[in-house]
């Protein structure tokens, strides 16, 4: 028979050691409480329907990410199993596991002899997953003569339960040498932390860029208001130094200029104006003595068609008469 997943199980203890770390047995009651009731007439909960009891009941985030990987939506888990492993009551499930247990310390021994047996394997140590066919080819190549079926159950073992297509690598890496899984796991961190620190070295850099930048605009509006209150500064100084007389002077020589310029530019728009009037009218007589030549022609045309109904007028009379003499 093909080997349950262990992964179930280990994210649900997960959950529970999350809540003996907080020392929450209420919690867990309550969990337990809401489980039996979401769960179906089987007796079994989905687990679709245990994720969402576990983030209502405040779990950590890292206990529902590891619940979400373990198995599939549809997945379920019977009440009996809850209560065992949130309870801590023994759920005796080494005898089914026996057999797979030799065999993983037979892979651990040959591990333990050759450590390039894995090398393959190793940068999916803390990738996650890996496709089931990688994953037997790897078994198939280890030297300890696992059976096919062997294979087949340590895959299904380390399984999504439901989702058997994929192997979950870092927990079968840290059953079978968990130093190794602890030294990937290290050697991760601290390519982890070298690509966070390359992010932040790129993101100061953009930033020093912005920075430069605006420091640059900053100046450069700050150069034109210096330039702007050196002008004023000079017209005020201009002003101070005047008497009032003078500056009265000075005043109405200005506005009288503009003035003047506000003239010219009346003038000069008037002048527009008026050529422009000159031009429009001398169109519109244009287009009104072309307006009354239709009109003389229309009336010709009109006096022509009049003409043309009373010949034809004429003409339709005097084919009746010739119709009408030979029946006389």
């Amino acid at each position: 028979a093909p080997a349950e997943s262990m992964l179930p199980r280990l994210s649900l203890e997960a959950v529970r050691e999350d809540l003996d770390q907080r020392c929450e047995d209420q919690v867990s009651s309550r969990l337990l409480e809401e489980a039996e009731a979401q769960a179906g007439l089987d007796h079994r909960l989905p687990w679709a329907e245990l994720l969402a009891v576990l983030v209502r009941s405040g779990i950590s985030k890292q206990c529902v990410d590891l619940c979400r990987l373990a198995a599939r939506p549809d997945f379920s888990v019977s009440l009996t199993e809850l209560r065992c492993l949130w309870r801590g009551e023994d759920a005796q499930t080494g005898q089914a596991y026996a057999g797979l247990f030799k065999a993983l310390a037979r892979i651990r021994l040959a591990v333990s002899r050759d450590p390039a047996v894995l090398a393959q394997l190793e940068p999916a140590a803390v990738a996650g997953f890996l496709p089931r066919g990688d994953f037997m080819e790897a078994l198939r190549s280890l030297p300890c003569a696992l059976s096919l079926e062997e294979r087949h159950q340590i895959a299904s073992l380390f399984s999504p339960a439901g989702d058997v297509r994929r192997v979950c690598y870092p927990l079968f890496l840290h059953s079978v040498v968990p130093e190794r899984f602890e030294e990937a796991v290290a050697m991760h961190s601290v390519k982890k932390a070298d690509g966070r620190l390359e992010a932040l070295e790129t993101e100061w850099q953009s930033r020093l860029e912005e920075a430069k930048a605006e420091s640059r605009r900053l100046h450069d509006q700050l150069h034109r208001q210096e330039v702007r209150s050196a002008e004023q500064a000079r017209e005020i100084a201009i002003l101070g130094a005047e008497g009032p007389s003078q500056a009265v002077r000075r005043l109405q020589g200005e506005v009288a200029m503009l003035e003047s310029k506000v003239l010219e530019q009346q003038a000069i728009q008037s002048a527009a104006a008026r050529k422009s009037e000159i031009a429009l009218r001398a169109e519109l007589d244009v287009k009104n003595h072309e307006v009354s030549t239709l009109k003389r022609a229309l009336e010709a045309r009109d006096s022509e068609v009049c003409r043309y109904e009373a010949e034809l007028g004429a003409i339709i009379a005097e084919l009746n008469v010739l119709r009408e003499k030979p029946c006389s």
